[in-house]
């Protein structure tokens, strides 16, 4: 897997299958173990090349960094190769939705991965 970090060492996309990429498009990315499972979002130490939490930060670009994170790494869902499942739109409706939620940006209920 590669992973595309902010300025913070926070993921902010994610490419499953490089292969079919030409390799320049791969330009600050990082490569790791892809049995970690879901990372977006995570903060990334490059010395261990391990992932952890972030620490929770409720401003709202913050919040809004990680809403994007988190639909980025879901993007290839909506490709024309692939149908969505009903609970997958409505994840990624649910976090569209992240910034109408009544206490945003301090208290935001993130919807469940399917």
């Amino acid at each position: 897997m590669w992973y595309k970090l902010d300025e913070n060492n926070v993921v902010v996309q994610t490419i499953f299958s490089p292969n079919t990429l030409d390799a320049s498009l791969l330009d600050g990315f990082v490569q790791a173990d892809d049995s970690i499972g879901d990372v977006a979002g995570k903060l990334y130490d490059p010395a261990t090349n391990t992932f952890s939490d972030a620490p929770e930060a409720n401003d709202e670009f913050s919040v809004r960094e990680k809403r994007n994170a988190l639909l980025a790494e879901t993007d290839w869902w909506a490709g024309s190769d692939h149908t969505m499942t009903q609970a997958q739109r409505d994840y990624r409706q649910a976090l569209r939705d992240v910034p109408n939620q009544q206490d945003f940006p301090t208290n935001v209920s993130w919807p469940t991965k399917p």
